[in-house]
């Protein structure tokens, strides 16, 4: 691995991420949420829902948006300013999964 220079922008293809090419390949999803383990559905959002999505939890959340912000803008390489057409962009460049309990 090699460390990127001083100052130098990350950025992260989750696109490529292990976990999201094992869920797409069909592998099981197991979830831990706290002391609770279980076996979860997934899908992926389409755009659209996950734009939605994103901005009801930047909405739900709204005190930790500069950091929200600040966090997304070195994930993703650009400055991630929560407007709109950045939200887009961002479930674009980052897809969005959503995970529920298997026969529900």
């Amino acid at each position: 691995m090699v460390a990127p220079a001083p100052g130098a922008r990350r950025r992260y293809r989750t696109s490529r991420a292990d976990w999201l090419r094992n869920l797409q390949a069909g592998g099981p999803a197991e979830v831990t949420v706290g002391r609770a383990t279980f076996r979860a559905e997934h899908r992926t959002l389409d755009t659209d829902e996950a734009v939605t999505e994103f901005a009801e939890y930047e909405r739900r959340n709204g005190m930790i948006g500069p950091i929200l912000r600040s966090v997304l803008s070195w994930l993703l390489g650009w400055p991630y300013d929560g407007s709109p057409d950045a939200r887009r962009r961002t479930t674009e460049q980052l897809p969005l999964v959503a995970l529920r309990p298997r026969g529900r």
